[in-house]
């Protein structure tokens, strides 16, 4: 258990300036590589067996708050920032595969909402990409879904704008999102509204039909910051209306028939 920097095992500076924040970390599926990102917009891979850092050769515009490596391609990983932009980089050469640009931000009812900020992202075991935006929207990748009919591509397109749609899901930012199978996601809003979605892609269309499976609200957070779904159980962290660090613990149950 890490108390306090005399507990860690190593301390690694991956910031270049004072003023910059760490925003996110993420483990790649064999544990020897950690991604993170940067309020500079920097992105970078810490190699956990000697301990050196690599930051990618482009930089977000603007703050990067997420980072994901895709399953399956252990060289490949996708950041989201507030320049509205992914990204998607092969990061032991540090190059730009792909970017994609999400268009800017909705009108409704003459109001223009918040800039599609993005503020959270995940990617399934299938290579289906899911952002979370400033504005309320759910930005779903298909181009990088694997089919059991297909051979594997030589390029992960989860950026492809020709696969790329984009939902109005929720009244306020999407700031969580995680997949518990490669068709089941669950995103929350910043206040605490929390989604599980099925998502069904047909393989031959590319259409795709969103069913929700459940829908509920945090019992104890005013602001919500990141979810895990374990089986049956939502875990979700945030800051409480005391200001302080919270946790909630949500118990779904899912009909069978749905």
């Amino acid at each position: 258990m890490i108390l306090g920097p005399s507990d860690a095992l190593h301390s690694i500076e991956l910031c270049c300036s004072e003023d910059d924040v760490l925003n996110e970390i993420c483990l790649d599926e064999t544990n020897f590589a950690l991604a993170f990102s940067l309020d500079s917009g920097a992105v970078g891979v810490v190699d956990l067996s000697t301990m050196t850092v690599k930051t990618m050769k482009t930089k977000h515009t603007s703050i990067c708050g997420s980072v994901r490596f895709i399953p399956t391609r252990p060289r490949e990983l996708v950041s989201g920032g507030y320049d509205q932009a992914l990204l998607h980089f092969d990061h032991v050469q540090g190059n730009v595969l792909s970017q994609y640009d999400i268009p800017a931000a909705l009108v409704v009812g003459g109001t223009t909402l918040s800039p599609p900020f993005v503020l959270c992202l995940a990617i399934s075991s299938n290579g289906l990409l899911a952002a979370g935006t400033a504005d309320g929207r759910l930005v779903l990748g298909k181009g990088g879904i694997k089919r059991p009919s297909k051979k594997k591509s030589r390029k992960w397109n989860g950026l492809d704008p020709q696969h790329i749609v984009s939902r109005v899901m929720s009244t306020g930012p999407i700031v969580a999102v995680a997949f518990s199978q490669p068709d089941v996601l669950t995103f929350s809003s910043l206040l605490g509204t929390i989604y599980h979605i099925r998502i069904c892609i047909d393989e031959e269309s590319e259409e795709d039909t969103i069913t929700m499976l459940w829908e509920g609200e945090t019992k104890n957070i005013a602001k919500v910051n990141a979810l895990v779904v374990l089986n049956e159980k939502i875990v979700v962290g945030g800051i409480a209306h005391d200001g302080k660090g919270i946790t909630d613990i949500i118990e779904i149950q899912i009909s069978s028939a749905t």
